[in-house]
């Protein structure tokens, strides 16, 4: 498993969510969410919006996303 599926899914756990509750909160599909968890999907490659969403629903900011403060591939924090 590399970095940045683990840490979409070390964030999400550490929140007490499911992938559903999740994908809800981010109001897209399930599916969608665990394509971007498992890796089939890279959060770097979504657009904007999508990454947003995920990035909200995981209770991270935003700003620091787009000020560049985070490996995209790794959804840290630096």
């Amino acid at each position: 498993m590399s970095k940045g599926k683990n840490a979409l899914k070390k964030r999400r756990l550490k929140l007490g969510l499911t992938q559903q509750e999740l994908a809800d909160k981010a109001g897209i599909k399930l599916e969608h969410y665990q394509r971007f968890e498992s890796g089939e999907r890279d959060l770097g490659n979504a657009s904007f919006m999508v990454a947003y969403k995920i990035l909200k629903a995981l209770e991270m900011d935003v700003d620091r996303y787009v000020a560049g403060d985070y490996e995209i591939r790794e959804v840290l924090y630096r």
